[in-house]
């Protein structure tokens, strides 16, 4: 047995799931194929910082189309 192998067999699986699911919110999306566990690891200022920076992107993207056009 290499120490790689020592390594996994001494990580603990259900203590980092169990850490996980205390520190990241998470729910259960069912679909037609199964289902699968999402963590939502966003903040709220996160949130609005990328939906900022998407809005300037957009705004940028229509002002350039507008200069090709006019």
């Amino acid at each position: 047995m290499n120490e790689e192998e020592g390594l996994l067999a001494k990580f603990d699986k259900e203590g980092l799931l169990e850490t996980l699911n205390e520190f990241y919110k998470n729910y259960i999306v069912d679909t037609v194929h199964g289902s699968f566990q999402v963590f939502q690891s966003f903040t709220y200022g996160e949130m609005v910082i990328s939906l900022l920076l998407t809005a300037i992107f957009l705004l940028m993207v229509a002002k350039w189309f507008w200069e090709v056009i006019r």
